[in-house]
């Protein structure tokens, strides 16, 4: 078993655009790659640079950690802040690998740091990995690595289709308390993620090359329910944000899970990653719009509405960090 460390790249102090929306969330998908390994019984740490004063802190916890592994996902505007921190793992003599919707999108990127790529959905992908990785992993499925300076990619794996098999995300390896704050702070609730599904209902394009892949999934409503009761019982937001489409999702899923939530006493209301053409939805109360600001720095030149201008991605890292939205002047 390795000993593993998860990297967060994102810096608050980096963005001027992320100050001013002050709208942080847990790295939901990276607690859900630990959640997995820690499963499978790997020594696991998270470390989250949302809050962090400076790069300098990871060093600091390379040096204290020692980890074998280090596995870091990484957005388009995270990339440079990603491969420094890649550099410095590599330095403390851990093996590298990373993951994410822009190592997907472009590998070749990242592998010229001489690191292994999770292309699309990870946790089976990580797992079979770190098992492999002191010997072959060669026929890995969904993974990306160089032999001979020659991008290799190997083929995709099956999707998980039943994501209700999957451990929740392993909340407890953050500190949720700068989160909270954050939010009370600034808006006067709290508010905690959860995803219910995985894939994109409408065949976007760049959802379906992200890193949960095309196809889309739900979580059976008692189970998001569940996560919902243990995350109350813990935590006590004043909302729960599913991450997903809630259109997407659909009414009649949406209606069970409302009973699902009263049949277990849930007091606390959800609200969704974009307003919803449905109403009359049972706990359902929007608060904060999320992420349609966010959306213009998906690197597509489609016809598709999030579609991006041409920017290269230096410029949409440069305008994302001094708070320039793409489309304005």
């Amino acid at each position: 078993m390795s000993k593993v460390l998860l990297v967060n790249p994102f810096f608050l102090k980096n963005s001027v655009l992320e100050q001013e929306w002050m709208m942080p969330y847990f790295p939901l998908g990276l607690l859900y790659l630990a959640a997995s390994a820690e499963q499978a019984g790997h020594q696991v740490a998270v470390f989250d640079g949302t809050f962090a004063a400076s790069e300098a802190t990871f060093s600091e916890t390379l040096a204290q950690y020692q980890p074998e592994v280090v596995c870091i996902a990484s957005l388009i505007t995270l990339r440079p802040v990603a491969l420094q921190m890649a550099r410095m793992a590599q330095a403390f003599g851990a093996v590298v690998i990373f993951g994410g919707p822009d190592p997907t999108l472009e590998p070749a990127v990242y592998l010229q740091q001489g690191a292994v790529v999770v292309m699309g959905e990870g946790e089976k992908t990580l797992l079979e990995l770190l098992r492999r990785l002191a010997s072959d992993f060669a026929n890995v499925a969904g993974i990306a690595y160089l032999k001979e300076g020659v991008l290799i990619q190997t083929p995709e794996p099956e999707p998980i289709w039943n994501l209700d098999e999957l451990p929740l995300p392993a909340r407890h390896l953050i500190d949720a308390k700068p989160y909270l704050a954050a939010w009370s702070d600034t808006h006067g609730y709290t508010s905690i993620t959860l995803a219910a599904s995985r894939g994109c209902p409408y065949g976007c394009e760049y959802c379906q090359q992200s890193a949960v892949g095309p196809h889309f999934r739900r979580r059976t409503p008692l189970h998001v329910a569940q996560e919902m009761k243990h995350i109350e019982e813990i935590y006590a937001p004043d909302r729960f944000r599913l991450v997903d489409d809630l259109d997407g999702l659909g009414e009649t899923w949406l209606l069970e899970l409302a009973d699902v939530m009263q049949q277990l006493g849930i007091q606390t209301p959800y609200e969704g990653l974009r307003p919803t053409t449905l109403t009359n939805l049972p706990l359902y109360n929007p608060m904060k719009m999320l992420c349609g600001k966010r959306n213009r720095y998906l690197p597509t030149t489609s016809d598709h509405p999030h579609a991006l201008p041409a920017l290269d991605a230096e410029t949409m890292q440069l305008r994302w960090g001094e708070g320039i939205l793409p489309d304005d002047n």
